[in-house]
């Protein structure tokens, strides 16, 4: 989960990210999958050369893509036809 922000989660701080990730507002699936993060094995901690590499390559590759959340079930709204001037008249 998680709220939407600005801008991309690959441009996302570290240090903000690993606090996130220790204080459970971020998993750390999470963080891999769509903060390109890099953990060192078994631990919680951000290989941050690592983390840096992968988000390069995530980038090359147009990632990550945005999911939407849920499925409302309703329609987006049909553009309105344009009319010309002279048609109301």
């Amino acid at each position: 989960g998680g709220g939407g922000g600005f801008g991309s989660p690959l441009g996302r701080d570290l240090y903000a990210l690993a606090r996130d990730v220790r204080c459970g507002y971020v998993s750390k699936d999470a963080a891999e999958k769509y903060y390109g993060a890099v953990f060192e094995p078994g631990t919680s901690k951000l290989d941050l050369a690592a983390t840096e590499a992968r988000r390069a390559e995530m980038r090359r590759q147009g990632l990550p893509h945005d999911q939407p959340i849920a499925d409302t079930g309703v329609p987006p709204p049909t553009p309105a036809t344009p009319t010309s001037p002279a048609a109301s008249h």
